[in-house]
């Protein structure tokens, strides 16, 4: 699997701290919203409603052009779909973080997801 369980408290801790405290105003950046929704349904273990919050955070974040809560959010939405056995789907998503390109204006943290995007994809089985 992927070595971090996506219940495990310090790796969704991690991502929730990155979006900060909740219930600041973000000036309509809804998706990182939604992906702290996500985070904190995966933490209680509703990995059905988890998943499909981490996909209307993708499609959000998609139309505010959040590349970087819409980048945390398809990682996020990986490592469940491998944990559920869904390593086809998986692939798919992390394929798009893995492939992104460098940005020097994005911050360091997306760096830290495309790696992890690649460390997960070199632990699936070939398809």
């Amino acid at each position: 699997m992927s070595g971090t369980a996506v219940g495990d408290p310090e790796h969704l801790t991690r991502h929730l701290r990155r979006l900060g405290p909740a219930g600041v105003n973000t000036g309509g950046m809804k998706a990182e919203l939604v992906l702290q929704k996500a985070l904190l349904l995966l933490d209680k273990g509703d990995m059905t409603r988890g998943l499909d919050e981490l996909q209307r955070a993708i499609q959000l974040a998609e139309a505010e052009a959040d590349i970087s809560t819409r980048t945390t959010a398809q990682l996020v939405r990986g490592e469940v779909l491998i944990d559920l056995g869904r390593t086809s789907e998986a692939r798919d998503l992390l394929m798009l973080v893995a492939n992104l390109l460098p940005d020097a204006s994005l911050d360091d943290l997306l760096d830290e997801e495309i790696d992890r995007a690649r460390e997960l994809l070199a632990g699936l089985p070939e398809s």
